[in-house]
């Protein structure tokens, strides 16, 4: 476990000062073996495993979304080691494109996350914790096929890792590769419109990513450790019709809908790399510095074509490229104060900008470009935490901080009042917020846990809130106020007899100037909608309980699962608005039976109840969708302590459903895996 990729770390390993960056109450880790066996190869996926998630995919732009708790990707920050994975302009991150077979870990938090994170953690916070060898010689090297309901090939999965770890110093280096031509339709599939989609393999939703991950550490004493990381992760994908509205095909739009889908996208290239040092140095015996310098580069293209045949650019089509760059770093200083009283102060800085350009129509000679827009912006927080021990089992736990964002350059390109497409700024501005919190924390036995916290946390709206026309369907507001969200929670957990782990949380999250698109009067011949803006429509009130556990039953069985409940209730001065991509009750349950000496069957389910979701063209509206069920079978064979095989099987039933409407996920389809570690 790479300890200095972890964040808010709680338990006897920590020590005093509770590892780096705060505490967590209700988290959640899921093991690399976790999501090897479940065949979680994609973070999106991976995530459905965690109580208290939801994710739903699909949409134009084919990018799933999380919701945990009720909160989506804007409210709950997502790290590699710690480090914010931040997209400076609109931070719409396609977690699909983050494989996980070559991470240790996925933390994931749900509701309360510690102030010296940095601003931004309304409702959670998600942490990717890269490897870390401990031993001379280790290694691994995996590999795996999927295949399609009719047992024709999907998609290709491959996975290596080799690190050293010497006296002093440590290097690892890992690598994961994945490609899918698509995945493919319940053969039950009703065929609404053919333009869009005829069934079979899914139109346009291929994919390619890979990532590889550098790391060197040294450790020169029992307390001190540095390392230096580089992760590069690139992707391109394809984008799927919703299966309904008309399409533009060569000879027009077709189909018998009342809109018209005017988006030919995909994304020819999504890359992602940062280089960053991270360190972990003792002071003196009672005091301690942990440190985070970062810089990413995010550079992305979007392709637009003429019509649904992909292959011309040249009246329609455009390519827009995005350039962004992002430097900041988390500085913490640990004290403590006596044996029963830590403080830790905290200072975060972040730099982020942005550079956007349209080269349009370029199949023709006569391709122009429009000039570069650029946007940047700084955030910047300062957060102190008190942990009191109060007794061996009681600790209090109070934080507060800081947080400013200055708006720096803000330029873009229109119609300026009537005399036509310029370069112009938008008014440069400043937010600052303050969030606080407070925790107790109680063990009543050596398994037994009671825990109960506030905490009031902001999210400033990010560039593309504030600014993006969305290719003339939208307006700028520069004026958007930042999100608050007051979250309440008390959680229990305890293990019996050391078979039986239960828990359960309750959860209360009051949320203000709650950001949402509004349709106005306008309307947009080109994109054939309303015109929309964002807003701070109003509030929402997020409440609802876990159920977590896990029964060794017998010495070859283990059952267990999770049950999350989660109402929101959105009180708004505009009429119709609805909390989208939150299913109202979802269950994850699993069986891991050794049926013999070296095979191990593990059947699993998940249940999700109905949700909202806003369809992808036309005026803002929203359906209810329906909830399902499926159910999942894979069957673990070993050879030997290094040598792995496993299939499976998921969706067995083929069952037909959707997250969000019009757009359907894969049915059944099977998986090959292989694993070799040494």
């Amino acid at each position: 476990m790479f300890e200095l990729g972890q964040i808010n770390v709680v338990g006897a390993t920590s020590g005093p000062n509770w590892g780096a960056f705060g505490p967590a109450l209700s988290e959640t880790t899921l093991s690399n073996e976790e999501m090897y066996t479940f065949n979680r190869n994609r973070l999106d996926d991976a995530l459905t495993l965690a109580p208290g998630v939801a994710t739903s995919k699909g949409g134009a732009r084919n990018e799933p979304t999380v919701s945990v708790r009720g909160f989506n990707l804007w409210q709950v920050p997502v790290s590699i080691d710690g480090v914010r994975v931040y997209l400076p302009y609109d931070n719409r991150l396609d977690i699909s494109r983050f494989l996980t077979p070559d991470l240790s870990e996925v933390q994931v938090q749900e509701g309360y996350v510690s102030i010296l994170n940095g601003p931004g953690g309304m409702g959670g916070a998600i942490n990717l914790v890269t490897r870390k060898p401990t031993r001379a010689v280790e290694g691994e090297i995996r590999a795996g096929v999927g295949l399609g309901n009719t047992g024709t090939y999907t998609n290709f999965d491959s996975t290596f890792s080799l690190g050293t770890r010497q006296e002093g110093y440590y290097v690892q280096a890992t690598g994961t590769f994945s490609d899918s031509d698509g995945f493919f339709l319940p053969q039950g599939f009703t065929v609404l419109n053919p333009w869009a989609e005829d069934g079979g393999r899914r139109n346009h939703s291929e994919t390619q990513d890979w990532r590889i991950n550098l790391k060197a550490g040294f450790t020169p004493n029992a307390t001190d450790e540095y390392t230096f990381n580089y992760t590069v992760q690139q992707g391109e994908k394809g984008s799927p019709y919703d299966i309904y509205h008309n399409v533009r095909t060569p000879n027009g739009f077709r189909g018998s809908a009342n809109a018209n889908q005017t988006r030919n996208w995909d994304w020819p290239e999504w890359n992602w790399q940062t280089v960053y040092f991270l360190s972990k140095t003792a002071l003196s015996e009672r005091t301690s510095l942990n440190t985070r310098f970062y810089y990413t580069w995010f550079d992305n293209t979007l392709a637009a074509y003429d019509n649904n045949a992909f292959t011309t650019q040249s009246t329609r089509g455009f390519n827009s490229f995005y350039d962004d760059q992002s430097f900041g770093t988390d500085l913490e200083l640990v004290h403590q104060l006596t044996a029963q009283d830590t403080i830790k102060g905290v200072l975060t800085y972040r730099r982020d900008s942005h550079a956007a350009q349209d080269e349009n129509t370029p199949g023709l000679t006569s391709t122009s470009w429009d000039p570069t827009i650029r946007q940047s912006e700084a955030v910047m927080s300062a957060g102190v935490e008190n942990t009191l021990h109060v007794t061996d089992r009681f600790d209090f736990v109070t934080g507060i901080s800081y947080n400013y964002r200055d708006l720096l350059l803000a330029e873009d390109y229109g119609d300026v009042n009537g005399t036509g497409d310029q370069l112009y700024n938008h008014p440069l501005t400043t937010d600052g917020a303050v969030d606080w919190q407070f925790a107790a924390i109680y063990r009543y036995s050596d398994t037994g846990r009671v825990s109960a916290s506030v905490s009031s946390r902001t999210r400033f709206p990010t560039l593309f809130e504030r600014f993006s026309s969305r290719f003339g369907s939208a307006i700028a507001n520069p004026d958007l106020e930042a999100e608050r969200a007051t979250n309440y929670e008390i959680a229990w957990s305890d293990t019996f007899d050391k078979r039986l782990t239960l828990g359960a949380t309750v959860f209360y999250s009051q949320v203000t100037n709650l950001i949402q698109g509004v349709d106005t009067v306008q309307w947009s011949t080109a994109n054939d909608t309303w015109i929309s803006q964002n807003q701070n429509v109003g509030n929402s009130n997020n409440v609802g309980f876990i159920l977590k556990g896990e029964w060794q039953a017998t010495d070859t069985l283990r059952v267990g699962g999770h049950y999350t409940y989660t109402h929101i209730d959105l009180d708004s001065p505009i009429v119709g608005i609805e909390p989208t991509g939150t299913p109202e009750q979802y269950a994850f349950l699993y069986a891991k039976w050794q049926a013999w000496e070296k095979l191990t069957v593990i059947p699993s389910a998940t249940f999700a109840s109905s949700r909202w979701t806003s369809p992808s063209y036309g005026a803002v509206s929203y359906v209810r969708l329906d909830g399902f069920a499926l159910a999942n079978l894979s069957l673990e064979y070993q050879f030997n302590p290094q040598t792995t095989f496993s299939v499976g099987v998921q969706n067995i039933f083929d069952k037909q459903y959707e997250t969000e409407w019009y757009y359907p996920e894969a049915g059944r389809n099977f998986f090959i895996n292989g694993r070799v570690t040494f």
